[in-house]
């Protein structure tokens, strides 16, 4: 089953700004992608863009819980605490992923410093 995720505005006072909304349930350690800042999100496209155009074979990014370990075909989701592979996911899923979600974080971050998020969707 393919990816399903969507963005949206947390306007929670605790937390007001980006959320990433996984919807596919095998997926759902992906959450976690949500919490990394804007410029770990563009290293990580970087990156995995390396991967796609054969400069490097595999990278590794990671946050609290969830590592990410990646290479062309796949990238395996790791449970960091229990040092445990829990699944994967096609490599062009993931790719596509993160660069949405980083075009809607620069998207934001551009609303941000023009005092626009409010109007953001």
């Amino acid at each position: 089953m393919p990816l399903e995720y969507s963005f949206s505005i947390n306007k929670n006072p605790d937390f007001y700004g980006p959320s990433l909304i996984i919807h596919s349930m095998e997926y759902q350690s992906l959450h976690e992608i949500g919490s990394l800042d804007l410029e770990y999100v563009i290293e990580i496209v970087d990156q995995l863009s390396n991967i796609e155009n054969g400069i490097t074979e595999d990278f590794y990014f990671g946050f609290e819980l969830y590592g990410f370990e990646c290479n062309i075909d796949k990238c395996r989701i790791i449970n960091e605490y229990e040092h445990a592979e829990i699944g994967f996911i096609p490599f062009d899923e993931m790719f596509l992923l993160l660069k949405e979600w980083k075009a809607y974080l620069l998207e934001w971050d551009k609303n941000a410093q023009l005092g626009m998020t409010d109007e953001f969707c």
